[in-house]
C-alpha cells in the first residue's frame, strides 16, 4: 500500500494545531497554579508551573519542526495563519509563565510576612 504525500499545508496544520493546544494547556496550568497560590497551596501552585512549562516545551518540539523544515526550503513556506494564530499562543503564554511565576513568589512573601 501506497502512503500519501502531505502538502507543505497540511503538515503546517499538523504542526500548527499542537501548538495551540499545548500552548491552550500551558495558560490553563498557570491559571490554575495562581488559584492554587492565592489560598497558599505552593506545593500544588508549584506542580502547576511545572506542568506549564512541560506543556510549553511540548509546543516548542512542535513548533521547532516548521522552523526546521523553513530553514531547509525557505522558498516552500507561506505563512498561514494557522501557524501565526499557534505561533501568537506559544509567545503569550511564554510570557505569562514569568509573570506568573512572579506573582505567586509575592503571595509567597507576603504570606512569609504575614505569618511573622
Amino acid at each position: 500500500m501506497r502512503q500519501r504525500k502531505y502538502t507543505i499545508e497540511e503538515l503546517i496544520d499538523d504542526v500548527s494545531m499542537p501548538v495551540v493546544a499545548y500552548a491552550g494547556e500551558a495558560k490553563s496550568f498557570l491559571r490554575e497554579a495562581l488559584e492554587h497560590a492565592k489560598v497558599g497551596d505552593y506545593d500544588k501552585a508549584d506542580q502547576m508551573i511545572n506542568e506549564s512549562r512541560m506543556s510549553i516545551e511540548r509546543a516548542h518540539e512542535a513548533h521547532r519542526g516548521v522552523i526546521q523544515y523553513s530553514v531547509m526550503k525557505p522558498d516552500s513556506i507561506k505563512i498561514p495563519f494557522i501557524l501565526m494564530h499557534a505561533e501568537d499562543h506559544l509567545m503569550s503564554v511564554s510570557s505569562e509563565l514569568n509573570i506568573f511565576e512572579e506573582l505567586i513568589n509575592i503571595y509567597k512573601v507576603i504570606d512569609k510576612l504575614n505569618k511573622n
